[in-house]
């Protein structure tokens, strides 16, 4: 089995280089180079739009996570909103990732920006339904007032936003350069 480094490397040409008296060894990538399928002007509005729809479904995470409401005292509704979080920070980390990628990357970084974007947003839309589920469940054995229905219903309206960016980031594709 190889090892961590060899497999993190394995695109990538060792050569030593004499800088200021001493060898240093230089990573040449020898790999494949990958480019996302849209122009420019498209590219940039898709960037914006996925930056736009991150933000958005974290303040509404945020906002309905803070909220001293009896639902979100129940024990799903807070494991649920809990690995919620999780997912949102992968999620932002793939989104910010895509948006500084240039017009050329290397194929594995596509790859991996597409695998974070597309497996963090299916499961956090997952999450914020069963997240809404488990609080309308709640709601009417316990009854609530209409703060705590405003807080299901960020929650859900969180993961119709990521699920908007998910369903985008499947019809974007990429093509090797």
């Amino acid at each position: 089995m190889k090892s961590f480094q060899e497999r993190l490397l394995k695109d990538f040409d060792v050569k030593q280089k004499l800088v200021n008296g001493r060898m240093k060894n230089v990573y040449v990538y020898k790999g494949k180079y990958a480019a996302w399928n849209a122009e420019a002007d498209l590219l940039k509005r898709i960037r914006r739009i996925y930056l736009g729809g991150g933000l958005l479904a974290l303040l509404l995470l945020l906002w309905g996570a803070i909220q001293r409401v009896p639902v979100n005292a129940s024990h799903l509704t807070g494991f649920f909103t809990l690995v919620s979080c999780v997912l949102m920070a992968a999620l932002l980390y793939g989104i910010v990732w895509f948006c500084r990628s240039g017009e050329r990357l290397y194929l594995r970084d596509c790859r991996m920006i597409r695998d974070i974007i597309l497996w963090s947003g299916i499961m956090y839309a997952l999450a914020a339904a069963a997240n809404g589920i488990c609080g309308f469940v709640y709601l009417a054995i316990n009854g609530a007032g209409v703060r705590s229905l405003l807080t299901l219903l960020a929650y859900l309206a969180s993961g119709v936003i990521v699920l908007l960016v998910y369903l985008a980031q499947l019809k974007l594709s990429y093509r090797e350069v």
